[in-house]
């Protein structure tokens, strides 16, 4: 396992110890620092970059040490996705996994020895979360409390900023474990609608190992697309063919569950059979748990090119288009569909992506020519997920990072 390792000077003789026993039992154990004794350093410059890394994907789960412990797990809790506990007894350090998915523990270097500290943390990296009934409930309303803060009001949208697309990715994937958790949680499944492009795949093979392979809920998630191409499903511009091959075939996803759209016909059969689909596993109303979603440099989003009649479609889920370029024809939710999320999540990373989300969160609502404007959902949230390079033109983006991420809500223009 991978496994990140921290502390201050009041952790330190401890943590050089632990983590050449980690190695020796076959971990690989990234250590984070302190690498000299110095009583004047501070722990959040140890055990935060460690907490953000987990986050991250980058290692499993990670190990915080300082005099007490309490510093420790107080400044790892302050990083979303972090769920970090105080423990000096084996039981906890198995339970805090088992019915809470801990992932860091955090131990006091002048309290316990080396001797219970190796007995504890055997017991941490021996564990796995149960993903039991009443724990998923419990810790999807931790979720949720963690998603709303700081989540956008009214006609905002929240826009989290990253150093990277490898970075935008990673939040990508733990937007996802959160949402799907909380969703398994309060109602028993998860409905994520996919899209196609190169971010969300990077994001689909970071799921599709651990951390996040072993706690994503699986066997409760429905997959479904945002749009398709009208190419067979073997067909390597196929969006479902992407997932299929970077995600969907590495998890224990019952293959029942996953809902492509059919390319191998004529758009506006494709987007009459996945109209009904939609609307037999929804009988009381299509609700997205989560919408991924692409911008486009033109500003179209899913299929919803910039003029394309499906732009004022408001009674159909799902829409033909014809092919707005030499290519084939597409089949695309339409922003009705996509506007049910809870949360829609944009993914946008590079500079030739900075002109255009300017123009869709800073210029006039022209959504006939910025499509991606469309997507406000009516009993949702909006998050953008950037990377620095495509913020660089959006007044108040510009900002360096703090290190995973800066937040922002931002009022989009009124319609």
């Amino acid at each position: 396992m991978r496994v990140g390792i921290a502390a201050d000077h009041g952790g330190l003789s401890l943590k050089l110890e632990l983590a050449q026993w980690l190695r020796d039992a076959g971990h690989e154990a990234v250590d984070f620092g302190a690498n000299e004794l110095c009583s004047e350093d501070d722990y959040p410059d140890f055990v935060l970059p460690l907490a953000e890394a987990l986050a991250a994907g980058r290692i499993e789960r990670g190990v915080a040490v300082c005099g007490s412990g309490v510093g420790a797990s107080i400044a790892a809790n302050k990083v979303a996705g972090v769920r970090a506990a105080l423990i000096h007894d084996v039981f906890s350090a198995h339970q805090g996994v088992e019915d809470d998915d801990m992932n860091i523990v955090c131990l006091g270097g002048r309290v316990i020895g080396p001797s219970l500290a190796m007995e504890v943390v055997t017991a941490f990296l021996g564990a796995r979360f149960t993903h039991a009934e009443r724990h998923l409930r419990r810790l999807g309303k931790v979720l949720e409390q963690e998603r709303r803060t700081g989540a956008s009001a009214g006609r905002g949208a929240e826009v989290e900023i990253y150093d990277d697309v490898d970075a935008v990715s990673a939040a990508a994937a733990r937007l996802f474990l959160a949402e799907a958790q909380k969703a398994v949680a309060l109602r028993g499944r998860f409905c994520v609608a996919l899209s196609g492009g190169e971010t969300p795949r990077r994001t689909f093979e970071l799921l599709a190992k651990p951390p996040y392979r072993d706690s994503v809920p699986w066997p409760q998630v429905h997959v479904f697309w945002g749009d398709e191409r009208c190419v067979g499903p073997d067909d390597p511009r196929s969006n479902y063919r992407m997932a299929r091959l970077a995600l969907l075939e590495q998890v224990p996803i019952p293959t029942s569950q996953v809902h492509p759209i059919d390319g191998s016909v004529d758009h506006a059969t494709g987007a009459q059979r996945y109209d009904a689909l939609l609307s037999a596993q929804f009988p009381e109303g299509v609700r997205f748990d989560l919408v991924m979603l692409g911008l486009g440099e033109d500003g179209h989003t899913a299929s919803l090119f910039p003029g394309v009649a499906a732009l004022d479609e408001q009674r159909q889920l799902a829409a033909g288009v014809p092919a707005p370029v030499p290519g084939p024809d597409r089949v695309t939710l339409t922003a009705a569909a996509l506007n049910t999320a809870r949360t829609a999540a944009f993914l946008a990373a590079g500079a030739a992506k900075a002109e255009v989300l300017q123009a869709v969160l800073e210029g006039p609502k022209t959504p006939a020519r910025l499509p991606s404007q469309l997507i406000r959902p009516t009993r949702g949230g909006l998050l953008w997920l950037v990377d620095r390079a495509a913020a660089r033109a959006v007044e108040h983006l510009a900002a360096e990072p703090h290190s995973s991420a800066n937040h922002y809500n931002l009022m989009l223009n009124p319609s």
